[in-house]
């Protein structure tokens, strides 16, 4: 994109790609409802370590995963439109567990490079589900 000229908002189209950048990624919103053992993915990353969040996992048949647009290795940029950019872990968790029944997401597919697309971050791994769901 030229200098000075801003990219137009983006629309919030659930499960469509929003808009391709110029190096390949793309960016596109889902909203999850969650189900009886939570919204079905777990999250890596932090601002206190400045890695920004990834999906880690996805539950086979937990919502994300019948969402059908999310990954894993997706970067995380919004929760409920609010930036991820400066959360800790446990505030993105804490955001995402008391957020009510829906969650909105803006997610950012990233072209693999090297290493087989793997990503070296620091992990953290605790699935976004109810602390006791009976």
């Amino acid at each position: 994109m030229p200098p000075g000229q801003q990219r137009p908002p983006m629309k919030m189209t659930t499960g469509q790609p929003q808009y391709q950048r110029d190096d390949g990624r793309q960016v596109y919103s889902v909203e999850l409802e969650r189900g009886p053992t939570g919204f079905g993915f777990s999250l890596r990353g932090d601002k206190e370590y400045n890695t920004p969040f990834y999906i880690l996992r996805m539950a086979e048949t937990g919502p994300a995963a019948r969402q059908g647009m999310m990954r894993v290795g997706d970067q995380l940029l919004r929760i409920n439109n609010k930036s991820t950019e400066n959360m800790t872990y446990k505030d993105a968790i804490e955001f995402i567990r008391t957020g009510g029944t829906r969650v909105s997401l803006t997610l950012q597919r990233l072209r693999p490079t090297g290493n087989n697309g793997n990503m070296n971050v620091l992990v953290f791994d605790v699935f976004c589900f109810p602390e006791n769901p009976h």
